[in-house]
């Protein structure tokens, strides 16, 4: 892979079918040559409605990318003939295992293998590029105190300020290491989120029990292997928790996957000062990069211009379900792009992280 992700490792995928396998069938695809695996690409199959609402169609995608929102997704294997092994698994879908109606698969890696087939070769199948969403990520670089030279001397002198201000409340930060901390951090975590989210007005999923149970299990897994990171801001006083930051470290690359904050505390910008500690952290660490994953939000974009690009395509089969979505989708796509014409002209259109 290009890009190696934590969202496509072994730990992730088993854990994701062990808590969803009652919903979908595994399709997980082996490419072999001469006995060898050359490669993978884990996928699953279940009957739902996708961005038209029509009926319920037979989608192929990624295992864990509806309910979990991972990022960088690619077809697993080496460099070398990548292309060729994603042609032989588009070969194997349109005319060999066709009992699917649209391969729904968001998400994935912009410069990766399989986008850039799905790109080229957008015209010889039933394809729709349906969503554009940008990862901004921050390389880890020299040491802490450079990396902040180089912020604009307002800025910094802003951001001292507001650090100074909240850990003056007799704030400090803990950062989770073992198994007694895990699962209060983790209850903190999702109770600091669902209250931002309503403070928000948003519908977070990252209140479903199957969700959190997932997470309760797979920030076991990761934290006894060394991978996970969850970060807390607490009051030294009573050990109340006012902002958490929760992901996952692979490949050196840290995944930034979800937040949560007490609204009571916004004007101390707890969330930013969380991500300042953070990054003090990683810096003193073998991190080479910060992936603030999916979504252009204010507060990844105050830390780094730079970002990778993520592509939602859709694949529509040659049968009659498949060409009755195809179309709608055809349809749906010039609505919303009138839709986002008008409101361009007339007002600005709210942009929210789907991790946070």
């Amino acid at each position: 892979m290009k890009l190696p992700t934590v969202f496509l490792t072994w730990e992730w995928i088993t854990t994701w079918l062990k808590h969803f396998e009652k919903k979908y069938e595994p399709v997980i695809v082996f490419i072999y040559s001469d006995c060898n695996i050359k490669a993978i690409v884990p996928l699953s199959k279940s009957s739902m409605k996708l961005r038209t609402r029509l009926f319920n169609f037979q989608v192929l995608s990624f295992c864990g990318s509806i309910e979990l929102y991972p990022d960088h997704l690619d077809v697993i294997c080496a460099e070398d003939n990548a292309d060729i092994y994603v042609k032989m698994l588009f070969d194997f879908f349109l005319n060999t295992y066709t009992k699917w109606d649209v391969m729904h698969l968001p998400f994935l890696a912009g410069d990766g293998h399989l986008a850039k087939w799905l790109q080229w070769n957008s015209t010889k199948h039933k394809t729709i590029q349906s969503d554009v969403i940008i990862a901004p990520f921050l390389k880890v670089e020299h040491d802490f105190e450079a990396f902040l030279g180089g912020f604009e001397r307002k800025k910094r002198y802003n951001l001292m300020r507001e650090k100074n201000i909240l850990f003056k409340n007799d704030v400090s930060l803990t950062k989770v290491s073992d198994k007694a901390e895990l699962e209060t951090g983790l209850k903190d975590l999702f109770l600091l989120h669902n209250a931002r989210a309503g403070e928000k007005k948003v519908t977070s999923t990252f209140s479903k029990d199957a969700i959190l149970n997932f997470h309760r299990e797979i920030a076991r897994i990761f934290l006894e292997i060394g991978w996970l990171r969850l970060f807390l801001l607490k009051k030294n006083d009573s050990g109340e928790a006012i902002s958490a930051a929760y992901g996952f470290v692979h490949e050196k690359r840290f995944n930034y996957y979800q937040t949560g904050l007490d609204p009571i505390w916004l004007r101390f910008s707890p969330g930013k000062i969380l991500i300042y500690k953070m990054l003090e952290d990683m810096y003193h660490s073998d991190i080479m990069e910060f992936d603030f994953l999916g979504g252009n939000d204010n507060y990844k974009t105050y830390w780094t211009r730079d970002y990778r690009v993520m592509r939602t395509y859709s694949v529509f089969n040659k049968n009659i379900m498949g060409n009755i979505e195809f179309r709608a989708d055809i349809l749906f796509a010039f609505l919303k792009s009138i839709s986002n014409t008008v409101t361009a002209r007339f007002g600005r259109k709210k942009v929210i992280s789907k991790h946070a």
